[in-house]
């Protein structure tokens, strides 16, 4: 980006356009690997685009459901990007490279980087079904809008509640699964703090904890995974507030991507009864400091 400066800036000029054809919003960070720029529209359609010329690739429709999409509010029927996994050199099954992306109807899906085609042996055919231990149709409640967080050989994925009109709404758990097979890596359910494990048949994870919305940001080197937290429900009461919820929630978390465990964390607004959501991805790098 050193090639573009103030002195020559204003001689850009146009290069190419694409047109996603969804409506709504359009959301995502473009996913720019090799020679593909990669992204998603409104409804979750990811295409894969030339990233020189524009022209489309491949694009995949995860076929979400009309009704489903009539149903989410505003911001949810939107999509902010996608995620690029790469298996080690050792794996020589299919979809060697591959994307991952959620939908607003709580599935996680994996597909051909070259290709936009399923991957097969990842989950179910090449989805999971988020929807499982979250309680009675989580669906018109609960909506995967970010993508997932890739670290530890993880895919990790939080999830957007309607958090503000009631309480016991899905829990905000976080959640990982094998980026190659999709098995179920481990869980952050704050409601319970000593099992990283999946609900037990019939019980669910905690309802109403804090979610994460927004985008996770990954320290590979430290095999941590960022967490930006929403707040408690109900948004504005601050009744009936679990103290973990209290404890986690408007903050930021750090947790360990081969095992779910809170390494650390750090709270921007105590008590949270204002909807002060930490809304972003964080940027960790490092800082010389007086040569250490």
């Amino acid at each position: 980006m050193d090639q573009i400066n103030s002195s020559n800036v204003g001689n850009l000029e146009l290069a190419w356009t694409y047109r996603t054809g969804a409506g709504g919003a359009f959301k995502a960070t473009p996913l720019m690997v090799g020679e593909l720029l990669y992204m998603c529209t409104g409804g979750n359609r990811v295409v894969a685009l030339n990233a020189e010329s524009g022209e489309l690739a491949w694009q995949f429709d995860p076929l979400i459901d009309p009704e489903h999409l009539a149903q989410a509010r505003y911001f949810t029927t939107g999509c902010r990007g996608v995620s690029y996994y790469e298996a080690p050199p050792e794996y020589d099954g299919e979809c060697q490279a591959r994307i991952l992306t959620n939908t607003t109807d709580a599935r996680l899906i994996a597909v051909d980087a070259l290709t936009g085609e399923r991957c097969s042996f990842f989950g179910d055919q090449g989805e999971i079904n988020l929807t499982i231990g979250m309680g009675n149709d989580p669906r018109i409640a609960n909506f995967q809008t970010s993508p997932p967080g890739i670290v530890s050989g993880n895919a990790v994925v939080g999830g957007w509640v309607i958090d503000n009109r009631s309480v016991g709404p899905p829990s905000g758990v976080v959640r990982a699964f094998n980026a190659i097979t999709g098995e179920f890596a481990w869980a952050w359910d704050m409601g319970r703090p000593a099992n990283t494990g999946e609900p037990l048949r019939g019980e669910v994870y905690t309802r109403g904890t804090p979610n994460v919305w927004s985008l996770f940001s990954v320290d590979e080197e430290l095999g941590l995974i960022y967490a930006p937290t929403g707040n408690e429900t109900p948004d504005y009461f601050g009744g009936y507030r679990m103290e973990v919820s209290d404890e986690y929630a408007s903050s930021v978390v750090a947790i360990e991507g081969a095992t779910g465990n809170v390494r650390w964390s750090y709270q921007t607004v105590h008590h949270d009864i204002w909807d002060y959501d930490v809304p972003f991805a964080t940027n960790p790098y490092r800082l010389t400091w007086r040569q250490r």
